[in-house]
């Protein structure tokens, strides 16, 4: 049983529910939910499954508003739709809005329904191994290249590190599904910040307040930096959660429920960056987010006080330049006693920026270094 594919079928006639699980039985492993909410939230609490087929009509929330959040919810899953003949023109338009594989119209002969089920599963799996490839190749260049950049513009990109592990762990805490996505988004966010003057990204580390044309500049951001993602392949939700989020609290904003749920996530990760960069306490931190309207309840509901376990600097210790190891986090901002960024609070020392620092006269560094061990960081 636990080998079979997982089906998740939706239908509000019990009936018909009951039929399908019958027809599928020997081939899947099938749940079955006789409404539309309770298949999203299905989803998201007992998933993945390799497919859901849902009913066009159903009272309160119909296949197309299923099919279209689920999309959003569990995008590797293949979406198929049952219908009668009278849907049809409803069906077309759902495949294109929702991403639909295959629409079946009722009533649908067994034979032909365990097919397309079949041929769902082969779609599944074949978008898992599509991920996977794209996992290891396209995401470790793109640490590289971030790597890179953060040794040239350290107040650019030096963010990243730090938005990154915000981003995942509230991603795996509300939206498992896109984790790989809202990483990704998270690093790249700010590739448009390496054409800000200095004076400009010194005020954003610093979440001082910015004139009208630096705000401008700060909310066109996100759009440029989404844009110099067309040319890189499958990163299509990457950019699209790129665009839709501000490059920082100081911008106005859509609503949440304007967002993707990765901009959501990626949205309010920044603004808790925000405010770990102000020292606000864990407390305070929690009641910021949860005072502004512009963020989602439902993410910001998942930064509680364990959220925070691990994350305040309680194991750092000072080191001198000659005594920094790779794996080390920092703990504080690294600069030089002229007050030149070298590397931002939050990044993970590397063999390129141990190189770096070997070509600054250590005595033009400023001392004593405050870091976190590697390994407690992990830990944590």
């Amino acid at each position: 049983m636990g080998d079979k594919p997982r089906l998740l079928c939706v239908d509000d006639q019990r009936a018909l529910l009951g039929g399908m699980k019958v027809t599928l039985r020997k081939e899947f492993t099938v749940v079955g939910v006789d409404n539309g909410a309770e298949a999203l939230e299905t989803l998201r609490r007992d998933g993945p499954f390799a497919a859901i087929l849902c009913d066009m009509r159903m009272p309160g929330m119909d296949g197309t508003a299923v099919l279209s959040k689920a999309k959003e919810i569990a995008p590797d899953t293949t979406r198929l739709l049952l219908t009668g003949f009278a849907d049809t023109e409803s069906a077309v338009a759902v495949v294109n809005k929702g991403g639909v594989f295959r629409f079946l119209t009722k009533p649908c002969p067994p034979p032909e329904l365990r097919q397309a089920c079949l041929e769902a599963v082969a779609e599944y799996n074949k978008r898992l191994d599509e991920r996977q490839v794209l996992e290891t190749t396209v995401k470790g260049c793109i640490e590289t290249v971030v790597q890179v950049l953060a040794l040239a513009s350290p107040l650019a990109f030096g963010r990243a590190e730090r938005l990154k592990a915000s981003a995942s762990a509230l991603a795996q805490r509300v939206c498992p599904q896109i984790q790989w996505e809202v990483e990704v988004a998270a690093m790249l966010s700010h590739a448009a910040y390496v054409t800000f003057p200095v004076e400009l990204l010194e005020k954003l580390h610093r979440a001082e307040p910015l004139d009208s044309n630096e705000r401008a500049r700060v909310a066109r951001a996100p759009a440029t930096s989404a844009q110099l993602l067309v040319a890189i392949p499958r990163l299509e939700a990457v950019r699209e959660i790129i665009a839709s989020v501000p490059g920082c609290s100081c911008v106005e904003v859509p609503v949440a429920e304007e967002l993707s749920m990765g901009a959501r996530i990626l949205r309010v990760a920044i603004a808790l960056d925000e405010a770990e960069t102000a020292q606000l306490s864990a407390d305070a931190c929690i009641d910021a987010l949860a005072a502004s309207p512009q963020l989602d309840p439902e993410v910001v509901a998942a930064v509680d006080r364990d959220f925070f376990v691990g994350r305040s600097p309680m194991h750092t210790r000072n080191v001198r330049v000659g005594e920094l190891e790779v794996g080390m986090y920092l703990a504080a901002d690294l600069r030089t006693r002229k007050g030149v960024m070298l590397m931002a609070r939050g990044q993970r020392i590397t063999v390129g920026m141990l190189e770096r620092l070997d070509h600054i006269s250590h005595a033009d560094i400023q001392e004593p270094i405050l870091v976190t061990s590697g390994h407690e960081r992990d830990a944590a």
